[in-house]
């Protein structure tokens, strides 16, 4: 087909290709919903699933910790700068210092970051507490991140404070964000 100069090429979709698409045609998983998004993203294969790559970046991170702890525990140096945290400037969006001091606490703590929904948890944490309002969290990573935070602002390096709630602390969601009640459920 020829628009003026430019020539137009229709996509080939190939059977292999339609057929690698039809096993996502799966009309009990609604992408649209969470359950259908997260079972397509979490496909352990095929078109869309990261749950290869999100193994291999939670053990990265793990191998990251296990090294971290080793300097920790061996030099004096690693135990003063774990124990001192992070340090720099104020940024408008303090992600770089809110990862930074993730990392120390969990070089710090005992959290097992081996499994993939640990992994992911942690990097769940970082982006949303340091752009969000309010941030949702469970109740292990919720805490962590609020003392991220009071550390932080102890040494004036949080540009930018988030409402943590979790699970146990859910019914204060609608306080964050300025509701007087929760909806109604029937």
């Amino acid at each position: 087909m020829q628009l003026g100069s430019t020539r137009v090429v229709q996509p080939f979709l190939s059977d292999r290709l339609l057929a690698q698409l039809d096993r996502f045609d799966d009309t009990r998983l609604d992408p649209l919903c969470f359950r259908g998004f997260i079972t397509r993203v979490l496909a352990k294969s095929g078109p869309g699933g990261l749950r290869p790559a999100a193994e291999i970046l939670v053990k990265s991170l793990a191998s990251g910790v296990t090294k971290g702890k080793a300097i920790r525990d061996t030099t004096t140096g690693g135990k003063k700068e774990i124990q001192t945290g992070v340090k720099g400037e104020l940024f408008r969006w303090p992600t770089r210092h809110v990862y930074t001091a993730a990392c120390y606490s969990v070089v710090k703590s005992n959290l097992d970051l081996t499994s993939v929904n640990h992994g992911m948890d942690f990097f769940h944490m970082i982006v949303p507490i340091s752009c969000c309002d309010v941030v949702l969290l469970d109740s292990a990573w919720a805490e962590t991140a609020r003392q991220i935070q009071r550390d932080l602002k102890k040494k004036g390096l949080l540009s930018r404070e988030a409402t943590v709630v979790s699970g146990k602390t859910r019914d204060q969601i609608w306080k964050a964000l300025g509701t007087q009640a929760s909806p109604q459920t029937s």
